[in-house]
């Protein structure tokens, strides 16, 4: 069955030429059809002169009609005269169009294409489709290369086209049956083009198109891929790309553009296998994320304990529900991954929902009062655990990061990540010890290769220490004979010995519960001692001096005996000339006097101290106090330093007061008087009892030594004369009582 269209091409705005021929294909009405022949016209500078149109003449699967029948069809004639079945009117209208392209062979006239439903064309001068090609010309605009028209007796002669849409196309002819059939097979066809059209369905030729960039015309057949098969070119004289192979031309370009306008929306997530640094940072990211969403939850579950034990009922349902929504957040939200896969989360939902159910029942929950406080309790209990589980995990990959870290100069950032994450807290101190990451910063720091990095090791191991679960593996692991080695290396840059004495400083802090003997120290502790001292004397930063100075006095804690090596290294003598010619900070006049304090307690190495100047620098340690409530405010480390520093200055002067010379120099220097402005004036110690009570041990001391003439002039005899409990709680800042 033929169906035949007719285009009407009409005051479009410019002209498409295509080498010899052009031709304007409309399909905006058309619904979808598939080109089996069409009558292009030629120039004027064609063969035979003059503006010739191409004719029809066979179409498969149906019988050959003449042109007088066609007519009949059609209502016009398919042959290019003016005779042979032409009405006056046509025959005048073919004319007028044959002069105006004589005129301009460029200029738009009316072109009769014609259509079939799946009947490919046969021979003759009409070009033909391959069976296989389809053109959907409603949904596309394409570009075929070549089309050459097959004669029996003449050569072959290419001619270029172009499809594209347009308007003013005329349906003449079928059947109202014939319209449902052909809209069915196209409906089929549109499936078949848009939904389940792949390339691997298409022919092997149509697979290995090559790449054509651009829509431009090809005047040469020599552009056809060299896998053609000719058969089937010398068959129907013609080489036409499918419409699956021009589709895929045309995605090409606009699939590049889809492609970039996602590339903008979002971003490229790279392999985090060769982005230690970054996997790092996201592990990082991710311990702050938990952490801060856990201390959410937490803040409601100390609110409704407190609700609970003031029993106010009332209150109760509408904290557990915030409770309860707080804790369901938590788990639908946690940023890396669901934590379905902890066997702690399904038991935290079913006891939110018996929570929840508990408190729903109003003013009959007295009654369940107690099983709230139970469920309660249970829920409390099972959150921490899962924290641990999710902080757990995120402590297991960034050690992972740091072991598969293989370029040294991202090796520092990435352990400045595991020092970040030990400032989160002692919790995660003890997950990083617990995961060996004690044992793998000790290795780095041995590493020659990652000499560089040996810094941020030590750094991080200077944070994980304030934990005694990372002391004990740093025993196990040699860590204190490492420390010694690094100390006493001369070939050891100073910022590597002040990180190493930082990390001694941390793991011998007095502090820290359990951690009263250290193995491995004593065998090492006179090279330790040197070292520090030097360090202390030679170091070019307050950090570095700060750092040594913090070493020996908790030295001094931990080990008694390192008094006795200070004494022959001379590390008051260092200590003191540094507070006397340098400006410290209250925390390195914090340690110097613990360091003085200590040493005073020895008979051996008491005469240096007050010998040395030392006398000296402890009673200006007495004036150490924050500075005025202006700008900036202190903080509250500073106020706690200054608080110890006044408390063992007056420790200090008191042990040193055992020999009434130094006793006599004291009140000489006025000793007294900075020690009685200290008890009677609150703010000047901070409020401090633990400072009263070493000021009025001091003064005790001396008035005992020296007699009570100096306290009798500063009128403060009340602090001597009397029992010392009295003089305490008359000037206490604390209003309690001890009887």
């Amino acid at each position: 069955m033929k169906f035949r269209y007719e285009s009407a091409f009409k005051d479009l705005e410019s002209p498409m030429p295509c080498g010899g021929a052009w031709m304007k294909m409309p399909a905006g009405k058309l619904g979808g059809g598939v080109l089996k022949s069409f009558e292009p016209y030629r120039d004027s500078d064609s063969e035979n002169g003059e503006g010739e149109v191409m004719r029809d003449d066979v179409v498969e699967g149906c019988p050959r009609q003449s042109p007088s029948q066609r007519s009949q069809d059609s209502g016009f004639s398919d042959s290019g005269d003016s005779g042979g079945g032409h009405s006056p009117d046509i025959q005048e209208e073919g004319k007028t169009s044959r002069s105006r392209l004589r005129e301009n062979p460029f200029k738009r006239h009316q072109s009769r294409v014609f259509y079939e439903s799946e009947f490919p064309v046969s021979s003759g001068r009409v070009v033909k489709l391959q069976s296989d090609d389809w053109i959907d010309l409603s949904h596309c605009e394409l570009e075929l290369k070549t089309l050459s028209e097959e004669q029996h007796s003449t050569p072959k002669k290419t001619v270029n086209f172009r499809f594209t849409k347009c308007a003013g196309t005329l349906l003449h002819g079928p059947s109202p049956v014939q319209k449902g059939i052909l809209k069915k097979q196209m409906r089929e066809f549109r499936s078949r083009r848009w939904s389940s059209v792949q390339l691997r369905d298409a022919p092997e030729w149509v697979r290995r198109v090559p790449e054509y960039d651009g829509f431009h015309s090809l005047n040469s057949t020599s552009s056809l891929p060299r896998n053609f098969p000719r058969s089937k070119s010398n068959a129907a004289s013609s080489c036409l790309f499918s419409s699956v192979a021009s589709w895929m031309l045309e995605l090409r370009g606009s699939g590049e553009a889809e492609c970039m306008s996602v590339l903008q929306g979002k971003s490229l997530e790279g392999d985090v296998r060769l982005s230690p640094l970054t996997c790092a940072s996201r592990a990082l990211r991710d311990l702050r994320l938990i952490q801060a969403a856990s201390h959410s939850v937490s803040g409601e579950f100390v609110k409704l304990c407190k609700t609970m034990e003031n029993q106010d009922l009332a209150h109760i349902p509408p904290l557990v529900q915030s409770l309860v929504g707080n804790i369901f957040s938590f788990l639908d939200g946690y940023p890396p991954a669901p934590p379905s896969r902890h066997p702690f989360e399904r038991k935290l939902r079913v006891l939110c929902g018996e929570l929840r159910g508990r408190a729903d029942f109003g003013s009959h929950m007295g009654s369940h009062f107690r099983d709230l406080v139970q469920i309660l309790a249970a829920v409390g209990h099972t959150f921490t655990r899962l924290v641990d589980c999710l902080l757990m995990d995120q402590v297991k990959v960034l050690m992972r990061c740091v072991c598969g870290c293989e370029w040294v100069g991202a090796l520092g950032a990435v352990l400045s990540r595991v020092t970040s994450a030990g400032l989160l807290g002692p919790p995660i101190c003890r997950m990083v010890a617990e995961t060996g990451g004690v044992r793998t910063l000790l290795s780095i720091a041995l590493e020659p290769r990652a000499r560089v990095a040996r810094s941020y090791a030590l750094r991080a191991l200077a944070t994980l220490g304030c934990v005694t679960e990372a002391i004990r593996e740093l025993e196990q692991a040699g860590g204190v004979e490492i420390l010694a080695d690094i100390l006493c290396d001369e070939e050891t840059r100073e910022h590597e010995k002040k990180e190493a004495a930082g990390v001694l400083a941390q793991i011998t802090s007095p502090w820290i519960e359990e951690n009263h003997q250290l193995h491995g120290l004593a065998q090492h502790l006179i090279p330790t001692v040197k070292a520090l001292t030097d360090l202390a004397e030679n170091g070019s930063c307050e950090e570095s001096f700060l750092l040594a100075s913090a070493a020996l006095a908790n030295l001094t804690f931990v080990i008694p005996e390192a008094v006795s090596h200070m004494h022959t290294f001379r590390t008051a003598h260092v200590l003191i000339h540094h507070a006397q010619t340098s400006q410290l900070s209250v925390f390195a006049q914090d340690q110097i006097a613990t360091v003085l304090a200590n040493m005073a307690a020895n008979p051996e190495s008491r005469r240096p101290v007050s010998s040395e100047g030392g006398l000296v620098v402890l009673l200006s340690f007495l004036d150490a106090h924050s500075p005025p409530p202006t700008f900036p405010p202190p903080r509250d480390p500073e106020i706690a330093a200054s608080e110890r520093v006044q408390q063992k200055a007056a420790i200090a002067i008191s042990r040193l007061c055992v020999d009434q010379a130094v006793g006599g120099r004291v009140i000489a220097l006025g000793g007294v008087k900075k020690l009685v402005n200290l008890c009677r004036n609150e703010q000047c110690r901070h409020q401090s009892d633990a400072v009263l009570i070493a000021c009025l041990a001091a003064l005790r001391k001396i008035a005992t030594l020296c007699g009570t003439e100096e306290v009798k002039q500063q009128n403060a005899l009340d602090l001597v004369e009397p029992r010392l409990l009295d003089s305490f709680l008359l000037y206490s800042s604390q209003q309690e009582s001890y009887v």
